[in-house]
């Protein structure tokens, strides 16, 4: 079965325990300086995280005590509990825990009563316990997933779909910068699925990114620019009922349009605030009055942002910074 089969069966079946590989957190976390830092003295949370295979349990073993976390706690769901096979945590403290050496941990085991669900009663007690949550949830439940950290004022880093970006939940709070695009992103992120036909483990390369409330030391670099718009007008047609030109790709903004520009969910990837103002989000909840257009709007083909009375797909609605 091939990458893109396995991932279709897979949302077909309600089967999204995509597992996050060593580099990719690596890469997102070990490769830059400031998540070091704002771990220090921390508890951290995996709550969907078996240690058993949880890659996310094997990196905070090898660094927890070089980057003095205090205390780290791990979870994961047990769809099929039995009296021989229980859900449980695992927990390491590092003012009560044994170091086996300056990268190994002797963590303590606790039974679950439950299944392990991140939802749950004995987890959230967990959370409440945390400072800061790592891991990468059930995309299925990404919304419900959120929810709780935002309930429970939790910082936070998560491997998220990109579409996730576009959830009414979430966007907001990109939008007004109090959840930031971490520096993986997008097909440079693998994941890595379990056959569900007992076949060999199968990495795919998908639209993935993290995601996190903490403080990135992220370089302020401009989106290249360069094409036109003046003298290719039909190349960025208008909508039916909104003030704003479509761009299908984020390399196709022009360089000479300071209206409002429509462009893919992909561009929040590569935003910069100094080049860039975000309006809002269109086709995917709402789109603002000034606008001239219902805040309550939905995607629908029969209306919503439209082309010719073709609906298109969901569009960040941002304006050029004037130079």
């Amino acid at each position: 079965m091939s990458r893109n089969e396995n991932l279709a069966v897979a949302k077909q079946n309600k089967n999204d325990e995509f597992y996050t590989t060593y580099e990719m957190i690596e890469q997102e976390l070990k490769e830059h300086s400031e998540y070091k830092e704002q771990f220090r003295d921390k508890t951290i949370y995996c709550n969907c995280d078996n240690p058993l295979w949880s890659e996310f349990y094997a990196f905070f073993r090898d660094v927890a005590v070089s980057w003095g976390i205090k205390r780290l706690i791990f979870t994961g769901y047990n769809e099929n509990i039995t009296d021989d096979d229980k859900a449980f945590a695992l927990e390491w403290d590092r003012t009560k825990d044994k170091i086996v050496t300056t990268t190994k941990l002797k963590p303590r085991v606790h039974e679950l009563k439950g299944n392990g669900d991140f939802a749950s009663g004995e987890c959230i007690e967990y959370l409440k316990q945390s400072d800061i949550v790592v891991t990468n949830p059930p995309f299925s439940k990404f919304r419900q997933f959120f929810d709780l950290l935002m309930e429970y004022k939790k910082d936070f880093v998560l491997v998220a779909p990109v579409g996730a970006l576009g959830y009414k939940n979430i966007f907001p709070y990109i939008k007004d910068s109090k959840v930031q695009v971490g520096y993986m992103f997008g097909k440079h992120a693998i994941l890595y699925s379990e056959s569900m036909f007992d076949e060999e483990v199968v990495p795919f390369k998908c639209n993935v990114c993290f995601i996190t409330t903490l403080n990135l030391d992220k370089p302020k670099e401009d989106i290249p620019l360069n094409c036109l718009y003046y003298g290719n007008e039909e190349k960025y047609p208008k909508f039916d009922n909104i003030d704003a030109i479509n761009i299908n790709k984020v390399k196709d903004i022009p360089k000479d349009y300071y209206g409002v520009m429509a462009v893919p969910i992909t561009f929040l990837g590569s935003y910069n605030s100094e080049q860039f103002k975000i309006i809002d989000l269109v086709n995917g909840y709402c789109v603002l009055d000034t606008l001239g257009v219902n805040k309550d709007i939905k995607a629908k083909k029969s209306h919503g942002l439209n082309i010719n009375g073709k609906a298109t797909y969901q569009r960040v609605l941002i304006q050029r910074i004037s130079e």
